[in-house]
C-alpha cells in the first residue's frame, strides 16, 4: 500500500521527536510523550507532562502559570491550554481525552467600567479537569472550572463552573444533562 507525503512527512517526525534525546521545552516531560504530527507551539515554560502523554498536531500551551498533565492524557488537533501565574494555573486528570479545537484557560479580561479592558489585570482561577474525563470538540472550558472525576463535556460546550464526578454536561453555559451510567 502506497504512502501519501503527508504520512511519510509524520513518520519521520515521530521518529526524531520520540527519540529520548529530543530536548522539549517543558518543565518536566514523563515517559514515552508522543507528538502525533508537527506543528505544536509551546510558549509556556511552566508545563508538567506526565507519562504517555499524545500531543496532536497544532496543540499551543500558552501563558505562564502551571500546567500539569497528568499520565495517559490525549491532547487532539489545534487544542490551546492557556494559564496564567496570577491565580490561575490548570490541572488534566490522568486518562483524559481533550478533542480538537477546544480551549482550556484559566483567566479572562477585567470588565470594569473606567478604563479599557486590555488595560485592565486579568481574573483568574485555578481549573480542575478530573481523570478519565473527555471534553469532545470545540469545547471552552474556563476559569474556576472543576470537572469531577469521569465528565463528558458535549462538543460546542462552554463550561465555567462545577460539576460532580460522571456528570454528562453540555451547552453555553453548559448545564448537568444527567449522569453516566
Amino acid at each position: 500500500m502506497k504512502k501519501n507525503i503527508s504520512e511519510i512527512l509524520n513518520s519521520i517526525c515521530r521518529k526524531i521527536v520520540n527519540r529520548s534525546n529530543y530536548n522539549f521545552p517543558f518543565k518536566k516531560c514523563g515517559a514515552n510523550l508522543k507528538v502525533l504530527g508537527f506543528p505544536y507551539y509551546c510558549w509556556n515554560k511552566n508545563v508538567f507532562l506526565g507519562d504517555n502523554v499524545q500531543i496532536y498536531p497544532g496543540v499551543t500551551f500558552f501563558g505562564d502559570g502551571d500546567v500539569v498533565i497528568e499520565d495517559n492524557v490525549k491532547i487532539g488537533n489545534n487544542v490551546i491550554i492557556n494559564a496564567t501565574n496570577d491565580g490561575g494555573g490548570i490541572r488534566i486528570g490522568k486518562g483524559t481525552i481533550i478533542a480538537a479545537n477546544s480551549y482550556i484557560i484559566d483567566n479572562n479580561h477585567g470588565t470594569k467600567i473606567g478604563s479599557s479592558i486590555c488595560e485592565q489585570k486579568v481574573e483568574a482561577l485555578p481549573l480542575q479537569i478530573g481523570k478519565y474525563c473527555w471534553i469532545a470538540a470545540n469545547c471552552t472550558v474556563g476559569k474556576g472550572t472543576i470537572l469531577g472525576d469521569g465528565c463528558v463535556v458535549a462538543a460546542n460546550s462552554f463550561v465555567n463552573k462545577e460539576f460532580e464526578a460522571n456528570s454528562i454536561v453540555g451547552g453555553s453555559p453548559a448545564r448537568f444533562i444527567k449522569l453516566r451510567s
